[in-house]
């Protein structure tokens, strides 16, 4: 390979027609490449590199964010930030930087290395490679196949043509997509829907499943799950595993299934259903006119009308909980003092048995059907600093709930 070096001024350069090496230095140089597979390290960001179509496979290594002029093939960024391929087939490699890779329109193949990387391949079936660090891999108009390597790494697909490689367990990582979706047969291990996408289902992992404004189908399947509905009137199954769903705006359906659950419907008037295990649920989102129905299902539930000071169901809004069962050791949680709680005993539902009615002063919160309680049946959070379903970070644009064990306080 021939080296050819140029002076600290502005040099015009060419090639021998094989391969060769090209070195300006500082000046705003002119390279002829030619004939051959030619390197050009380029030190300033005015030097122009000028080569043809079929004469050769050239490399432009570069220390500042660069575009890659025609007829230039690969890209090295040494130093910079930003690299951008062009119409033909590129190879783009990053640095330790946190760098954002672009392809263009050929069968391209980007490198991210260390940092926190956004590689998008455009056009054309790339292949993409985020090495270490948190990155985001986006999947272009051809069949891409995206490996974030190690790290936490977001990527968002518009269609079905891609392949992902992520061995489970070896972090956290999510995928957007715009089209329904089962992440069963992939190493991912949360999914959030775009678009006017309907269906999520999981996998044997612990997923975080997020919906859109439309009305979802999310499943957890195995795994400790979290499924969150957004806008729409959703149905969520948790499936096996300690799961926690939370509806969301809309009238949702929630399911627990198998597994110790917590179950969250937020606005509109829902329908829990813990199903198997010891499970957790609240129906209330903050309005003034909600009314949900709850049924625990088999297992010590607790259904959760109050926290702390506060009780939900205000208004004309009220909680209806069909299978309270003091045999298997069922709670209603209230919030404190217990002294302006009282519970009326009468028919409410249907005529078989006696429900209870529980007040807050004058307004109903709940009736507990077909049993009469007593204030053994109640709990009051003497000690939680937090409301157990409580926000407390943001997750790919929804929040996700604290994983932590809740201090109670019987009384009697």
């Amino acid at each position: 390979m021939a080296a050819i070096i140029g002076t600290a001024s502005n040099d015009v350069l060419f090639g021998t027609g094989e391969d060769d090496y090209f070195d300006g230095k500082a000046g705003e140089d002119a390279f002829n490449g030619s004939l051959g597979n030619d390197t050009y390290l380029v030190t300033n960001p005015g030097t122009v590199i000028v080569e043809y179509p079929r004469e050769g496979f050239d490399k432009a290594i570069v220390s500042f964010s660069y575009s890659l002029p025609a007829n230039v093939e690969n890209l090295d960024l040494e130093a910079g930030i930003f690299g951008r391929g062009n119409s033909l087939n590129n190879l783009l490699e990053g640095n330790r930087s946190n760098n954002v890779l672009r392809g263009v329109s050929g069968r391209d193949v980007l490198y991210g290395f260390d940092g926190n990387d956004r590689l998008d391949g455009g056009g054309g079936n790339d292949r993409l490679f985020g090495g270490g660090g948190r990155d985001t891999l986006i999947a272009g108009g051809g069949y891409d196949e995206l490996d974030g390597g190690e790290g936490n790494d977001l990527y968002i697909v518009e269609s079905y043509s891609f392949k992902i490689i992520e061995r489970a367990g070896r972090s956290q990582d999510t995928l957007r997509i715009p089209l329904n979706y089962t992440l069963e047969k992939t190493g991912i291990e949360n999914l959030v829907l775009l678009g006017r996408a309907r269906f999520g289902t999981g996998n044997a992992g612990d997923n975080t499943i997020g919906g859109n404004r439309f009305a979802n189908l999310l499943s957890g399947l195995e795994g400790d799950d979290t499924l969150l509905g957004d806008r729409g009137s959703d149905i969520l199954y948790g499936n096996r595993g300690g799961d926690t769903l939370r509806g969301g705006a809309g009238n949702d359906q929630l399911f627990g299934q198998t597994g110790n659950d917590r179950l969250l419907g937020e606005q509109g008037d829902d329908q829990l259903v813990g199903e198997n295990g010891n499970d957790v649920l609240n129906g209330w989102g903050g309005g003034k006119l909600e009314r949900d129905r709850l049924t625990g299902g088999e297992g010590a539930d607790r259904f959760v009308i109050g926290q702390r000071r506060d009780s939900a169901y205000l208004g004309a809004g009220y909680a209806t909980i069909v299978d309270f069962d003091r045999s298997e050791r069922d709670q209603i949680q209230i919030g404190s003092p217990i002294n302006r709680y009282r519970l009326v005993n009468r028919n409410s539902i249907g005529e078989a048995k006696a429900d209870t009615e529980i007040y807050k002063g004058r307004d109903l919160i709940a009736i507990v059907q077909d049993i009469e309680l007593n204030r053994r049946d109640l709990i009051v959070a003497i000690s939680l600093k937090r409301n157990p379903f409580e926000s407390i970070a943001p997750f790919f644009g929804f929040t996700r709930f604290p994983n932590q064990k809740q201090r109670l306080g019987n009384f009697s």
